[in-house]
């Protein structure tokens, strides 16, 4: 999904449903599916450098409040996956994030936030690999994964439409 629509569904509503407050906008959402039916789900966020660290900290703090809102106990098998234009911002991030766990977000459970540089994801192959806050790298295939067949689960995105004979589009 793009901007607007998942920033659309995670939008909320004040002033007697007068003004729609967009809190997260991520830059873009996705769900893959895989034969043993878990889900790796993400919310992306395209980082061009422009934006101060500042105010990065509180994007990143709107995505736990917001994110957790939304997703309540699944929270830690949801994704923030940040792509930056260059490396070194790549380290800032990640220590932001661990400043923000480590602080107002302490024993709160928070999604999993996972960082890039756009150059060296452009040569990986297999969605490339990512940096956790412990620094590790992994492929984004071996991120965690929303169980099989979990009941519950918010609706995000675009009904599957199924045409009179059954199969599904």
């Amino acid at each position: 999904m793009g901007t607007r629509d998942i920033s659309n569904l995670y939008a909320r509503f004040e002033n007697n449903f007068k003004k729609m407050k967009m809190s997260i906008k991520p830059d873009g959402y996705g769900t893959y599916r895989y034969e043993n039916g878990e889900r790796l789900v993400f919310h992306l966020e395209y980082d061009t450098g422009s934006e101060s660290l500042w105010r990065l900290q509180d994007k990143l703090w709107n995505y736990a409040k917001h994110l957790r809102s939304t997703w309540g106990k699944k929270i830690e098998q949801v994704h923030v996956l940040v792509i930056t234009r260059g490396a070194s911002r790549v380290k800032h991030i990640l220590d932001l994030w661990v400043s923000l766990k480590e602080g107002p977000l302490l024993g709160e459970k928070t999604p999993l936030l996972y960082c890039a540089c756009e150059k060296e994801l452009k040569y990986q192959e297999n969605g490339g690999i990512w940096l956790g806050v412990n620094k590790n790298a992994i492929p984004l295939h071996q991120l965690t994964k929303l169980p099989p067949k979990e009941q519950q689960l918010p609706f995000l995105g675009k009904k599957r439409r199924i045409d009179c004979f059954g199969k599904q589009g």
